[in-house]
């Protein structure tokens, strides 16, 4: 495998030029000194001649203008400052700004039009958690953070247009004393978690853990400098920081940005923009390649070349192998490579990637017996096509998808458990793991877990070298003995018609007249969704049918919720625990009649 090593990046020959630097702003100096017009960051417009496109030298300004100006504010080495910043070259100035100067960067959620309240709650828990100096956003949004942080007295809301452009702020230089006492060690960033199970927490992300991260998919992508990435994901979400910021600047090549909400409201703009920069680089979750299948039409993908994308991460939710093959399938004809997908599997809490699938390689599946897909329970594969339990059940076996290997240092294994197929908790080992949780670390008495070791939530399996991911235990329903993992039931939820994919809570709940617990299912409905009582009543019928046929799993009440009103986070993770708490308070906005 050839490649940038430990410390390098490939230059502009093809031979491997030296990093000297600990942090991300040292990448960013030495790419603007290696090649000071090459194009950093390219912003998306709404057409090719709407894109704003700058150089590592511009780049580079920017992040010393903004600097200078958060200096003018009194920020200084290990303070804190939140982002609250689009898609766009302001979020990059203020994280290489922030750590030019040693302040440590905390990307945070941006308004939403549709999640006011998701907002709301994340940036305060944040703001709350943190302590930060500054909060940073734009001019447009400046008034609606101010209200949701409730403006503390010693937490300034300042629009990065400020920083950047007003003079009298800047004092005369726009050049801030690069931060000389950095150490591996020392805290580049802190990641919040979606909070989806338990208010969000800060990961601790040092210098190190960052560019260990960085280095390992070097090796696993085989990353040069002629590479371009093209992102939507949010920028304060991991998947969207790492791939769309943090990778491109340590292996020195250009990242495309686009507003999530773009790629939402037309997913086509996502592949559009693949194809007009001939991107090699892009990561979404399952659902966004799922997206692209329902929603770009053969007349749209016609004029799509996708033949220059060789690394298609799938991550940030169980990745699904019918997902897999009906993407490849459906934008075959736009020269898009099946070997090109690489599902993959990581977490904030090791920075983010930990296993992967690799470019060029068919990643593995396996068909499993689903009652085996249990804690303490050991898989072995049935023969391909066998679609029946071997306990004789009716329940079909279930084909599962690898998440690849581990990276380069990196070891998995699975708690309690040394044999192949062996189910339980993922555990990590490696030099990208975080070293805890920020407010954890502020504790005079910290819990102790050794360095470079984490063991997550997710549940899961090792099988031939290669890592499967079931979900998570928080959201995982036991019924009658029985694990159903919350991906599976949002799968199976998101076939029936009107239900929109992913947005499916399901847990289980003794209502006051009932003698025993009952499952209940809630769903979102997508927007052109018929929500007269007949088409719930069919919908209704037709959910619970699909759940006890492909999962065996009985539903005892299913209900519907309008779009938009199922509580979920900023990055669109459903938040099951409060759903289960609004339906038995009766507060949650049921459909009339669905329930």
């Amino acid at each position: 495998m050839t490649g940038p090593g430990a410390g390098e990046i490939a230059g502009d020959t093809g031979r491997p030029v030296t990093r000297t630097g600990i942090t991300a702003y040292d990448w960013l100096r030495g790419n603007a000194a290696i090649a000071p017009t090459a194009a950093a960051v390219t912003v998306c417009g709404t057409g090719q001649c709407d894109d704003e496109r700058y150089s590592f030298t511009e780049l580079l300004a920017l992040a010393d203008r903004t600097a200078a100006g958060m200096r003018a504010h009194g920020v200084g080495r290990g303070d804190r400052v939140v982002l609250s910043l689009p898609n766009d070259v302001s979020f990059l100035a203020v994280t290489f700004g922030c750590l030019a100067l040693g302040v440590i960067a905390v990307p945070g959620p941006v308004p939403e039009v549709n999640r006011v309240s998701a907002f709301e709650e994340r940036i305060t828990s944040i703001v709350d958690d943190c302590s930060p100096r500054l909060t940073i956003t734009t001019r447009q949004w400046a008034s609606r953070v101010r209200e949701a942080v409730h403006c503390p007295e010693d937490v300034a809301v300042l629009p990065w247009e400020t920083l950047d452009a007003t003079a009298e702020l800047l004092e005369a230089t726009a050049v801030p004393p690069v931060d000389q006492h950095a150490r591996p060690a020392d805290v580049a960033l802190l990641q919040y978690t979606s909070g989806s199970t338990k208010r969000p927490r800060g990961v601790v992300i040092t210098h190190g853990a960052l560019r260990a991260c960085c280095r390992q998919a070097a090796a696993a992508y085989l990353e040069t400098r002629a590479d371009v990435a093209v992102t939507w994901v949010p920028l304060y979400h991991d998947m969207g920081l790492i791939t769309g910021v943090m990778r491109p600047m340590y292996s020195g090549y250009e990242t495309v940005l686009l507003r999530p909400e773009a790629f939402i409201r037309t997913p086509a703009s996502w592949l559009k923009a693949i194809d007009r920069h001939r991107g090699t680089m892009s990561s979404a979750p399952n659902f966004g390649y799922d997206l692209c299948v329902r929603k770009v039409g053969h007349d749209v993908m016609n004029a799509l070349d996708l033949r220059t994308w060789r690394v298609a991460r799938n991550a940030g939710e169980v990745v699904r192998a019918e997902t897999v093959d009906r993407f490849a399938a459906h934008f075959a004809a736009a020269g898009f490579r099946p070997d090109a997908m690489c599902p993959s599997y990581g977490l904030a809490e090791a920075t983010l990637t930990v296993t992967s699938s690799r470019p060029g390689q068919r990643p593995l599946r396996i068909s499993v017996d689903s009652a085996d897909l249990a804690p303490g329970c050991q898989v072995s594969p049935i023969p391909p096509g066998d679609r029946t339990s071997r306990r004789g059940g009716s329940v079909p076996g279930t084909l599962i998808q690898s998440c690849g290997a581990p990276v380069a240092d990196t070891r998995v294994y699975i708690d309690g458990g040394t044999a192949e197929g062996y189910v339980g908790r993922i555990c990590v080992e490696g030099s990208q793991v975080a070293t805890g949780y920020w407010t954890e670390c502020q504790d005079s008495d910290p819990p102790e877990r050794p360095a470079g070791r984490l063991v997550t939530n997710d549940l899961g399996f090792v099988y031939q070298g290669q890592l499967f991911v079931l979900g998570r235990i928080d959201d995982t329903l036991v019924r009658h003995g029985r694990n159903f993992y919350a991906a599976d039931v949002a799968a199976v939820c998101g076939r029936v018609a009107g239900v929109h994919p992913g947005r499916v809570a399901a847990f289980t709940t003794r209502p006051a007249d009932e003698p025993d617990d009952q499952v209940i299912v809630v769903a979102e409905l997508r927007a052109d969704a018929d929500t007269t009582a007949q088409a719930l009543a069919r919908r209704q019928r037709h959910l619970v049918t699909e759940l006890a046929r492909s999962l065996g799993l009985y539903v005892g009440r299913a209900a519907f919720m309008p779009t938009h009103a199922l509580p979920v986070t900023t990055s669109g993770k459903v938040r099951t625990a409060e759903v289960r708490r609004r339906f038995e308070d009766g507060s949650l906005p049921l459909l009339p009649g669905s329930c």
